[in-house]
């Protein structure tokens, strides 16, 4: 592969280095954030709705694509399919003649073909229209949003540049700057030749062309010049004109948290005279990635109508903007990119960054998954170019090495590769080589494995009914009083409890890399060592290792000898505060106050689950004063390896949710042991003399403190 990391890290630092552009793109989130979750509240059916429309349109796209082909040109349309994007680009220049004008209204697929920079390159005058893109298009500043292209430019500058474009001065309001835009751009519609527009919707049965808008200027662009020239995806083809008027309502709901945009264009075909709409309509519809995307086992990416709502809710995006993404932003982007344009393409701009928080699904009208898409894509990148020197180390290690192996491997190298840090319980590296951030507090390893005391602890037997707990190597290495805690807490509860010491990684760093066979592998062991009894449930204190684990029938679905085996076993996993919140168990009554004042951070992988059981036991502990911080779904920035391989990324993030910290708390607390190495190390960097716990560990200490 020609990228090499250092080039991302190159994007990475620039996007980091525009904190202007990223506090507007946290403003529009906070100030959008309310009114979407109002909205989508108010129409609850919209989002179920949506991807049930996405997903018949696309498993029948073929014949829906047919009979919109037919009902367009019975409506006087002339169509283009475009296998490429540089077909695309031939048909349109056989169309538009060198020396003439286009106004353009907004168009992703137009944008995704390089249409405009050919046009431009062939004398052609093409004016954006769209008032966010017109500002992009002035300053020759790259879009930073889908709704929102210059959210990241500052009102200064933007009259500044219609008052270049003017020739009089343009006052720095929004009024002002609207009227010498609409009074420039009123004078392109009535010049321009051609309109070139996109489609929120194509309704195959009637043969129309659906557009939605909030300024107006797409009915100018669609009506005024003598030719229309119409850019679409075949996904935006959608069964019916109504299920395809419901995509632009849902548009809006996620988009900008309205019921519905201000206009809704419906075109059917050219108009009957000369007053009456424009003489041509060209409608390029373009497959590039399409079938792929649909034949590949990417098919739910199709079911994007860029409404940016997941923007809006990504960590990584929020840092970095346009340099997140390719010709589209974010992880959706990522997708697009490597169908369309390549894998080389995807990784150069971003497969590496995404955390796995899934806040992007939440938002999503179509739920679309996108970090597990992102994780294939990954498979796609390592099938063909193999994994990294510093991810295969790793990865090896875990796969290959039992717990006490690492761990004694560990005690050697730690003092002669890492360096201890003054009145801290942790390390920073000695040599560069590691690939180790210099300033990362990296955490000391357990004076024993897990694995090895809690071997000795386990009590039940083969064939005896009991709960089996799986530890993690975070709390193998590292946090073994995470470990004791759970087996503490487990056995007030008057439970037996197994622990197999042959256990290993629950395998979500391998499927987070995209080394499927290696994930699977694990999983296969896992099953082994977990299934040798009878057992009524399998408990994790690591929300991650939750979800893998949750994860091994999806995983292991194909295979023969391990479909059910591991179907039946992902069944039985449960949070360790879900399984004690289950009110059949009757949690032991805590009788201990603490007297602590306590900031909560979810962890990611809990929140996606809808699993907030350990904030709620939180408040179960005496004594425990527990704060909000106001904004309960913040991720971290861990990631896992993204942490590795961007660490000054990871912990901007990082930093977002320690600013909400309240003041005056003592303990950060978190049901997340990956969640607890990334928040101690940013809690250390500031300076603050906030301790990091899981909650595991308040509740057994509430518990102990009640026996003593």
């Amino acid at each position: 592969m020609s990228y090499s990391l250092k080039n991302v890290r190159a994007k990475v630092n620039v996007g980091l280095k525009d904190t202007s552009s990223s506090m507007a793109r946290r403003k529009i989130s906070r100030f959008l954030g309310p009114a979407k979750v109002k909205a989508v509240k108010n129409f609850p059916l919209a989002g179920p709705l949506h991807r049930q429309t996405k997903t018949q349109a696309i498993a029948n796209l073929r014949e829906r694509l047919e009979e919109a082909i037919r009902n367009l040109e019975d409506n006087g349309c002339q169509v283009f399919c475009a296998p490429t994007s540089a077909e695309a680009i031939a048909y349109v220049q056989k169309i538009i003649k060198p020396g003439s004008m286009v106004v353009k209204s907004k168009s992703n697929a137009a944008k995704e073909t390089g249409v405009i920079e050919s046009l431009l390159k062939d004398g052609v005058s093409v004016v954006e229209t769209d008032m966010g893109d017109r500002i992009c298009q002035l300053g020759e500043i790259p879009a930073s949003h889908p709704l929102g292209p210059a959210l990241h430019v500052p009102v200064g500058k933007v009259a500044e540049l219609f008052s270049l474009e003017s020739g009089h001065a343009v006052a720095p309001d929004p009024t002002s700057i609207v009227t010498a835009a609409r009074g420039l751009l009123r004078d392109s519609f009535f010049k321009a030749q051609y309109g070139i527009s996109g489609a929120n919707a194509i309704a195959a049965d009637t043969g129309s062309i659906i557009l939605t808008e909030n300024e107006g200027n797409i009915r100018l662009c669609t009506n005024l010049p003598p030719i229309h020239i119409v850019f679409a995806g075949i996904e935006k083809i959608v069964p019916t004109l109504e299920e395809a008027v419901h995509v632009c309502h849902t548009a809006a709901l996620y988009g900008t948290g309205v019921s519905v945009g201000g206009y809704i264009n419906i075109v059917s075909g050219p108009g009957r005279n000369s007053l009456d709409g424009p003489q041509e309509v060209h409608v390029i519809l373009l497959e590039e990635g399409r079938w792929e995307a649909k034949c590949a086992g990417f098919e739910e990416s199709l079911a994007c109508i860029n409404c940016g709502a997941c923007l809006n809710r990504c960590p990584v995006y929020k840092e970095l903007g346009k340099q997140y993404g390719y010709k589209y932003l974010g992880g959706i982007g990522i997708i697009h990119t490597a169908l369309r344009d390549g894998l080389e393409k995807a990784a150069e701009n971003g497969l590496s960054l995404c955390v796995g928080c899934r806040q992007c699904i939440d938002a999503c009208p179509g739920s679309i998954p996108i970090p597990d898409l992102i994780q294939k894509i990954r498979q796609r990148v390592v099938k063909k170019y193999g994994l990294g020197r510093q991810k295969k180390l790793i990865l090896k290690t875990l796969f290959r090495n039992r717990g006490s192996r690492i761990w004694r491997w560990g005690q050697k190298l730690q003092p002669l590769a890492f360096k201890k840090v003054d009145n801290e319980e942790g390390y920073q590296v000695r040599f560069s080589w590691l690939g180790v951030d210099p300033n990362r507090l990296i955490p000391a390893i357990n004076g024993k494995p897990a694995l090895t005391f809690l071997e000795e602890q386990s009590d039940a037997v083969l064939g005896k009914v009991s709960v089996a707990y799986f530890a993690g190597c975070l709390n193998n290495m590292i946090f073994s009083e995470v470990a004791r805690a759970t087996l503490e807490v487990l056995r007030e509860q008057n439970l037996d409890v197994f622990f197999p010491s042959e256990q290993v990684c629950c395998g979500y760093p391998m499927q987070a890399a995209g080394e499927l066979e290696m994930a699977k592998e694990v999983a296969r062991r896992n099953l082994e060592v977990f299934c040798t009894g009878t057992v009524d449930k399998i408990i994790v204190d690591c929300p991650t290792c939750g979800t893998a684990l949750r994860g091994y029938g999806k995983l292991l679905e194909e295979d023969p000898d391990w479909g059910g085996l591991a179907k039946g076993f992902s069944e039985k996993i449960r949070d360790i505060f879900e399984f004690l919140s289950n009110k059949d168990l009757g949690l032991k009554e805590i009788h201990q106050s603490l007297q602590f004042k306590v900031d909560y951070h979810q962890p990611c992988h809990l929140r996606y689950l809808g699993l907030n059981h350990a904030q709620e036991i939180l408040t179960l502990i005496h004594g425990v004063n527990l704060c909000s911080s106001g904004d309960d779904g913040a991720c971290c920035g861990f990631g896992g390896m993204v942490s590795l391989d961007h660490y000054n990324l990871t912990t901007t993030i990082a930093s977002r949710k320690i600013e909400l910290t309240p003041n005056g708390a003592e303990i950060l607390a978190t049901a997340c042991p990956g969640c607890m190495i990334h928040l101690t190390d940013r809690l250390y960097q500031q300076n603050k003399p906030i301790k990091v716990k899981h909650v595991i560990e308040l509740l057994a200490d509430a518990y102990r403190r009640g026996r003593e």
